[in-house]
């Protein structure tokens, strides 16, 4: 990204950073790729990709996307002080897809946080033929006990885990970005799109398969 928006940069393939000076309100986005769109990670609003656009930039916002399809680990400890704050859920944000074609994606790396030579887990985010599936190398034991799925996009579809497809109710506000995120504890967003939420027990994370489809009962 070049030009007036050479400010602007990724972190990772999943987040689009915009960086801006505290008495910008206002911040002008360019939003890259062919066929591809991005949530705001602070209020879930879609942007489409081959244009630019201003987006509001308030100081306890600063304007982050997160594009189409990414899966995304979030530790969900009330506050993480060391390498060994942890919780027995660890969140797990899914926002889904809008152009026809694109896939899933992702990556989750956990160690023991305190070896040098320590056991890992790696899973990678495998998507085939409507299944989203949690992929494992590595021999160290998933470190939590519960995960808690958070679909962001997910309005007018249907949701299935493991073939049972789940009753799921809308909630249209969190706290800024990712919950847990927290700036200022008091500040809460108003979403531009309901999310849901769902907290399944397992040993491992592999025993997670996801599928998605349009949902009939949002077309009566």
């Amino acid at each position: 990204i070049g030009g007036r928006f050479e400010h602007q940069y990724y972190f990772g393939k999943s987040f689009l950073v915009v960086p801006v000076d505290s008495k910008t309100e206002v911040a002008e986005v360019l939003f890259p790729e062919i066929n591809a769109s991005w949530y705001s990670l602070a209020h879930d609003e879609i942007y489409h990709s081959g244009h630019s656009i201003l987006v509001k930039a308030p100081l306890h916002q600063l304007p982050v996307f997160v594009k189409e399809g990414s899966v995304i680990p979030e530790n969900a400890a009330q506050q993480i002080v060391n390498t060994e704050s942890n919780s027995d859920t660890i969140n797990i944000h899914i926002y889904a897809t809008i152009h026809e074609g694109n896939s899933y994606f992702g990556n989750l790396f956990f160690d023991d946080g305190i070896s040098k030579n320590s056991s890992f887990c790696h899973y990678q985010v495998n998507y085939e033929k409507g299944k989203l599936q949690f992929k494992k190398s590595g021999n160290l034991d998933f470190p939590h006990k519960k995960v808690q799925l958070i679909f962001h996009g997910f309005m007018d579809k249907q949701i299935k885990l493991n073939g049972k497809p789940l009753k799921l109710e809308p909630e249209f506000q969190t706290h800024f970005g990712f919950d847990g995120f927290i700036y200022q504890e008091e500040v809460y967003t108003k979403l531009a799109q309901p999310m849901f939420k769902y907290t399944v027990a397992v040993k491992d994370l592999s025993e997670i398969t996801l599928e998605f489809g349009s949902d009939n009962r949002s077309k009566r």
